[in-house]
């Protein structure tokens, strides 16, 4: 029991012993009124009052204490604790049972009141929970439809950057060949150069398949499911030179062969895509480092050129639209990883993705 507890319950206690002399000097006051009739009127007061206030210990004390104080100062023969008389048996008796129930009827309201602050303070707990479990389903529902919404936007970002892709690549070609074949039918009926009419739809032929075979492993290489993310990366990284002509330095480490689940795989592949089709179209640099590395616990990709890169000040607003950042961090994010993005203008960019191995 801790020191502030002892005190409490002692000026209960006090305070007890005080409430028996205030009834006494009150039944000072009133004894010409009452005399040697009711000796206890003031004292069942004071012992009602303290059941009330301090408890059933306290009014037991100023209960025992007026009884005593009663018999002595104000019933008949004064000044001793005698009983003598059927009415002073019957003042007695009354003043005990009264001065029982009145201790026993408040602890019992006492007791009810604790019960009752005990259920309500269990039903605001249970209201706080549920309005919590309320407010995260709602939140919980916000967030999946704002995924769905993500979602759909990429679709259709994926889907206009595809019929972007055919229709300036293959689209070109294709009403070329589409030109040369009226040229070849016009040569035929002339008896011209067929020749060399045949040699250009062969090449043009060919870029056609050249494309879509891009097309195909930007949306979708093989090698990456059959070979794995390693192989991927490197296939990727010797098209990409070949197409935009710029070195690019590859280092690889932590590799054993082991494969990684299919979805880590295919958001680091596509954060490398997207990370180097920024570099090509916006950085202006002469050349590109790419760094995967795999340890016990986590897998880092980290591309780096020395372009012109951009301020810290756009990239909230100008960056995220134009060099689909947020594209990439949902990717991470979708896997539990995260991606962070270093830029200074003049100084290149370097776009750090991680992935914990860890469940």
């Amino acid at each position: 029991m801790s020191v502030r507890s002892v005190m409490s319950q002692a000026a209960r206690y006090l305070s007890s012993i005080l409430a028996v002399l205030i009834a006494t000097l009150v039944r000072l006051w009133l004894d010409p009124l009452f005399g040697e009739r009711s000796p206890y009127i003031t004292y069942i007061i004071a012992t009602i009052a303290m059941a009330w206030y301090a408890g059933p210990g306290p009014a037991t004390t100023t209960m025992v204490l007026g009884f005593l104080s009663a018999f002595y100062f104000f019933a008949s023969p004064r000044g001793s604790f005698q009983v003598s008389g059927a009415d002073a048996q019957v003042a007695t008796l009354w003043y005990v049972a009264t001065g029982v129930l009145a201790i026993t009827v408040t602890e019992l309201t006492r007791s009810a009141e604790r019960r009752a602050n005990a259920v309500a303070l269990q039903l605001q707990e249970k209201q706080a929970l549920l309005e919590r479990e309320v407010r995260e389903r709602w939140e919980a529902q916000a967030e999946c439809t704002s995924l769905l919404r993500r979602i759909v936007s990429i679709q259709e970002d994926e889907r206009r950057r595809i019929s972007r892709d055919l229709h300036d690549q293959c689209g070109q070609d294709l009403t070329a060949m589409r030109l040369e074949l009226k040229l070849l039918t016009e040569s035929l009926q002339a008896g011209g150069d067929v020749q060399g009419r045949l040699e250009t739809l062969r090449r043009l032929i060919g870029q056609v398949m050249d494309e879509i075979h891009h097309l195909a492993v930007r949306l979708r290489p093989s090698v990456l499911d059959d070979l794995g993310l390693t192989t991927a990366v490197e296939n990727y990284l010797g098209s990409w030179r070949e197409m935009t002509g710029l070195p690019v330095d590859f280092e690889c480490r932590g590799w054993d062969g082991r494969r990684v689940p299919e979805e880590i795989e295919t958001a680091l592949y596509r954060v490398l895509q997207e990370a180097l089709t920024n570099v090509a179209r916006h950085a202006a640099t002469d050349a590109v480092n790419v760094l995967l590395t795999r340890d016990a616990d986590h897998i880092d990709l980290i591309v780096e050129d020395r372009g012109r890169g951009f301020s810290a000040q756009a990239a909230p607003s100008v960056a995220p639209a134009r060099l689909g950042l947020r594209g990439m961090k949902e990717r991470m994010e979708a896997v539990g990883g995260r991606l962070e993005i270093e830029s200074t203008e003049g100084q290149g960019t370097t776009v750090f993705a991680r992935i914990s191995l860890k469940v």
